[in-house]
Order: structure tokens, then sequence, then C-alpha cells
């Protein structure tokens, strides 16, 4: 029947015809004739974990807490421009990065570097690229 269950590794950036996405996937146990580049129709079944989803944010951001699975992050408060220390909890993610799935919410701004430096309510500027 040419089934293969597999998990999707890369969701490109740019849409293409038809407001789609290019999707990479690797086959868990590819079936004897499958050949790198093929194309394929795919089924997504979408798994319901007992966790919550999370945020990705670089190792880099993530100060140590007081167990395995928390720490801590700065969060840059606009109003005052200062940041702030906020406990996190987490897993690990992939690559480097942590997935934070307590404590920071969608348009965090969140420091990424120089975090052994800063101190809770420290004045900072935002860095522009």
């Amino acid at each position: 029947d040419g089934r293969a269950d597999g998990r999707v590794t890369e969701v490109g950036s740019t849409a293409g015809q038809a407001n789609s996405f290019p999707v990479t996937a690797s086959l868990l146990s590819p079936p004897a004739g499958i050949r790198a580049g093929m194309t394929a129709e795919v089924e997504f079944t979408m798994a319901k974990d007992r966790e919550s989803a999370g945020y990705l944010v670089p190792l880099s951001a993530i100060a140590p807490g007081p167990g395995e699975d928390a720490g801590y992050v700065f969060v840059y408060d606009a109003a005052a421009s200062v940041v702030r220390r906020t406990p996190v909890r987490g897993r690990p993610g992939r690559d480097d990065m942590v997935e934070i799935t307590d404590g920071v919410n969608a348009g965090d701004v969140v420091a990424v570097a120089g975090v052994t430096f800063l101190r809770d309510g420290q004045k900072v500027k935002l860095m522009t690229p």
C-alpha cells in the first residue's frame, strides 16, 4: 500500500502556489524503492500531547534556575526600558533551542545575549539590526 510514517523536519517560510508551504519530512521506516527528492501525497496526523505548546528560544537566553526544567529569562519591559527577570519552565527543543512552556507570552521580547550580565530592573536599549 506504500504507506510510511514520518516526522516533519522543516517547514518553508515562503508560500508557493495556492498559499502552500514546502515541507520536508524524514521517513521513520522508509519502504524499499523510496529515493531522496521523490514527491508524495501526505496526510498529517497532529498529535495532541498532555503537554502544552511552548515558545522556542535560544539556549543562550536561559539563566539557570532552581530545577532541571526551570530557569529564568529577561523580558524587555518597553514602558520602563528595563528587563525583568522572569521565571520560566520548559523542555528540550531542537538544535540549540529550548521550548518554554510557562512564563513567556506571544509578543514578549526576550534577551538572548549577555544574559549573565543582566539583573532584574536593569535599564537597557534594544539593539536594532
